[in-house]
């Protein structure tokens, strides 16, 4: 038990300082300091990120949770495209909002002008990675695309969005704090028999959560899903069942799955509370579910 929990502790500290440098190259605090903008870092955003971000004048950059917005990438589905002779006009949506992406065709490539020169052109329902920089006119923000690829993995989508929720939580909260596991204890318990993720959930500001109020006894610690109620149990166990497809579960298939344990309407509040709670996260769009653990 004792190699086991230095493993865990190894690992998690190695992807705790690879994160945290990942964020200061997001966080140029000298830079800050000497009073300059020279933020050329590459930041991890959804939609509704960049649409909240705000630019103190015209022409200046723009800004999120106090640092400069240089060059964005973000993860979406393709829902429409316009080709031009010039450029190629896309609407991208990531599950929080769209936005219009523009990307400019190379015509100084020697291929310029092929038939076969459109294989960087995507169509609808793809998924792709934009990286670029945000533009605004009369108020509507887009962005100017230098390079886009087409996602072939799921896990790619949910690895982005954790990213850029680390990202946004580092900037605003600072860095994770890492607490020394008490000595002399069964690894994930605490004294007195409280599990440690109900301790954990206490700390975040869950205590109003059934998730964190029912806690676990000896007879359930075999089953991770033991402490929800009945019918969020049944919803959590479906979507993790699709949480490897791209979309994750829809509203329609987790309503027709549980149609004789509970009606649409407590099916839709039960995935509100657990979206509210960070169980539940939106995919492709506003209806389609993914688990956050």
């Amino acid at each position: 038990m004792s190699d086991r929990r230095a493993r865990v502790e190894v690992a998690g500290s190695c992807l705790q300082a690879g994160m945290d440098r990942k964020v200061r190259s997001i966080h140029p605090v000298d830079a800050r300091l000497r009073g300059t903008s020279n933020n050329q870092s590459l930041r991890p955003v959804t939609v509704k990120q960049i649409l909240d971000a705000e630019q103190a004048f015209n022409d200046q950059p723009f800004q999120l949770d106090g640092q400069e917005l240089s060059t964005i990438t973000l993860i979406g589905r393709v829902m429409s495209v316009q080709t031009q002779s010039t450029h190629v006009s896309y609407v991208i949506h990531d599950g929080t909002q769209q936005i219009d992406v523009k990307k400019f065709i190379d015509q100084d490539d020697d291929s310029f002008g092929d038939e076969n020169t459109n294989s960087d052109i995507f169509s609808d329902g793809a998924y792709v990675r934009v990286i670029g920089h945000i533009r605004s006119f009369n108020n509507k923000k887009s962005i100017v695309a230098f390079k886009m690829r087409a996602v072939e993995s799921a896990d790619e989508i949910s690895y982005h969005n954790l990213e850029a929720i680390f990202v946004h939580l580092y900037l605003t909260k600072g860095p994770l704090q890492q607490q020394q596991p008490p000595q002399q204890q069964p690894l994930g318990m605490q004294a007195g028999g409280q599990n440690a993720y109900n301790n954990y959930a206490i700390n975040a500001g869950y205590d109003a959560s059934p998730y964190a109020q029912s806690g676990f006894n000896d007879s359930k610690q075999n089953d991770p899903y033991a402490h929800l109620p009945p019918l969020h149990r049944s919803i959590f166990q479906y979507v993790k069942q699709l949480q490897h497809t791209i979309e994750g579960a829809s509203l329609d298939d987790i309503t027709q799955r549980l149609r004789g344990q509970a009606g649409p309407k407590d099916i839709k509040e039960a995935i509100d509370q657990m979206s509210n709670d960070g169980m539940l996260y939106s995919t492709v769009s506003p209806v389609h579910w993914k688990p956050a653990a």
